[in-house]
């Protein structure tokens, strides 16, 4: 049963992409799952947020500039 068990966390963590490693330690009986968490998505999101945060400054230099009348806006057909 052990083996059942250790082999449905490993595919569950792989399916659900969850953020942790997981290796087996084959010494002694029962083998042992260890699971370590990691911080990868927390990364990714970090990335996303600072490049929003990027975009964010160039949409309201863009709106200061037509406001100033630097950037001409489009003209209306």
């Amino acid at each position: 049963m052990a083996k059942a068990r250790r082999q449905h966390l490993h595919n569950m963590i792989d399916r659900n992409k969850l953020d942790t490693t997981h290796t087996t330690h084959r010494t002694g009986s029962p083998h042992v799952l260890v699971c370590t968490k990691t911080a990868e998505s927390w990364k990714q999101a970090c990335h996303v947020y600072e490049q929003n945060l990027k975009h964010l400054a160039e949409v309201n230099r863009i709106m200061e500039g037509r406001r100033n009348k630097t950037i001409p806006r489009k003209p209306k057909k």
